[in-house]
C-alpha cells in the first residue's frame, strides 16, 4: 500500500493500487475518528481505473510529544508524593546525610 521514499527529491510517500500495485491519486479523505481517516483514491493506470479506498490510522508513537515529557525534577517530585509517609522520611533521611557527608 505504501511505498519508502526512494530518492531526496521524493518527500512524499505513495499510495498504490491493491489491485493492479500502480500509484493512485487521492481525490479526498474523510475523518472518522480523531486517528482515524477513510482516503478515497482513484487508480491511475488507464487499464485499471480503480477507486480504492485506504483507512489511514494511528497506531503508536515512536517519542511521545515535547510537550509529554516530564523533567527530571517532575517524575521524582511525582514518586516521593506517591510513597507513604515513612518511606518518605527515610528518603529525606538519606538525603540530608549525603549532603552532610559532602
Amino acid at each position: 500500500m505504501w511505498s519508502k521514499f526512494n530518492s531526496e527529491r521524493e518527500s512524499m510517500a505513495k499510495i498504490f493500487c491493491p489491485h493492479c500495485h500502480e500509484p493512485v491519486a487521492i481525490r479526498t479523505s474523510q475523518q472518522i475518528t480523531n486517528t482515524t481517516r477513510e482516503i478515497y483514491t482513484n487508480c491511475d493506470n488507464e487499464k485499471c481505473l480503480a477507486r480504492p479506498v485506504f483507512t489511514l490510522s494511528h497506531s503508536h508513537d515512536t517519542q511521545p510529544p515535547i510537550s509529554k515529557i516530564m523533567e527530571p525534577a517532575q517524575i521524582a517530585i511525582n514518586f516521593l508524593d506517591s510513597l507513604p509517609e515513612d518511606q518518605k522520611q527515610k528518603v529525606f533521611a538519606s538525603y540530608e546525610f549525603l549532603k552532610r557527608s559532602a
